[in-house]
């Protein structure tokens, strides 16, 4: 009963999945009151530990308006980086010792390497 599974025919978008789908599940009025709860933005001045984010420029679901530049510039505990390429959680290119990259700069980070 949470979803009105009608509405799978007239589903065009992320938007119009996130409205039918995601907003609902999460007690959200629609997928703009969905994006702007999730947000992790409002939060991030609250941040005291050293905390990492990366997030690939080419992902297809985040634009970079989505991405908190101004709140990493403004924070001594965020740390940004903005590779270029990696998709939507990707970052499937393997290292050396076969592992993803994005696990390896995560050890690198915690560690201070």
């Amino acid at each position: 009963g949470t979803y009105n599974l009608n509405r799978w025919s007239t589903i065009n978008t992320l938007m119009d999945f996130d409205d039918a789908f995601n907003a609902p599940w999460y007690n959200y009025e629609n997928s703009a009151a969905f994006y702007k709860g999730i947000s992790p933005k409002p939060v991030i001045p609250n941040i005291v530990l050293p905390t990492l984010i990366v997030n690939a420029m080419n992902d297809p679901f985040l634009p970079p308006a989505c991405f908190p530049f101004d709140e990493a510039r403004d924070s001594t505990n965020l740390y940004l980086e903005v590779p270029e390429m990696g998709g939507h959680v990707g970052f499937m290119q393997f290292s050396r010792n076969g592992t993803y990259w994005s696990e390896e700069r995560a050890v690198e980070f915690v560690t201070g390497g």
